[in-house]
C-alpha cells in the first residue's frame, strides 16, 4: 500500500503544503470532499477499504508499475482530487508510480511542495519525454532485428 511520505529534512507532508498557498488550496478543497464522504482526514481516508479498493484497481490497470520508470508501483498519484476519484467512481486520475518518480513530481529540490499546477505539469512533460524515449527504443529495436 502507498504511504504518506516526508522530506529528507523530517518535515512531515503537511508541514511543507504550508510554504505553498496554491498547494494549501487544492488540499482543502480535497479535505472538503473528503469530510463530506465521511473521513476526518486524508491519512484516515487512505486506510480506509474505499482507497484499499481504488489503489488496488490502479495498480492493476497500470500493471503495478511506475507510469514513468516502469519500475515497481508503491504509490497512487492523484492528478487531481473529486468526489468520483475519491471515491473510486473513476480512476482515470490516479496513476501508479514508485515513491521515487512520486517524490520527484511532487516535491521541488529544496523539499517543498509543489502547487498541484506544477504538479501536473510536470508529470504531463515527463510522460511525454517517457512516450519518445519508448517510441525511439522500439524503433531501434526494430531496426536492430532487420540487421539480424
Amino acid at each position: 500500500m502507498g504511504r504518506v511520505f516526508t522530506s529528507s529534512g523530517g518535515r512531515s507532508f503537511s508541514d511543507r503544503l504550508q510554504t505553498h498557498p496554491i498547494a494549501m488550496r487544492a488540499y482543502k478543497d480535497r479535505d472538503v470532499a473528503l469530510s463530506q464522504l465521511g473521513y476526518g482526514s486524508y491519512r484516515e481516508y487512505l486506510k480506509s477499504k474505499a482507497w484499499k479498493d481504488i489503489y488496488a484497481r490502479v495498480m492493476d490497470k497500470g500493471d503495478g508499475k511506475c507510469v514513468l520508470c516502469d519500475g515497481t508501483a508503491t504509490q497512487c498519484h492523484h492528478t487531481f482530487y473529486s468526489k468520483k476519484n475519491l471515491t473510486g467512481k473513476k480512476i482515470a486520475g490516479i496513476v501508479p508510480m514508485c515513491r521515487d518518480c512520486h517524490e520527484r513530481i511532487e516535491l521541488m529540490p529544496d523539499g517543498k511542495k509543489r502547487a498541484s499546477t506544477h504538479t501536473r505539469r510536470m508529470l504531463k512533460r515527463l510522460l511525454v519525454q517517457k512516450k519518445i524515449a519508448d517510441h525511439h527504443k522500439k524503433k531501434e529495436s526494430q531496426y536492430n532485428q532487420q540487421d539480424i
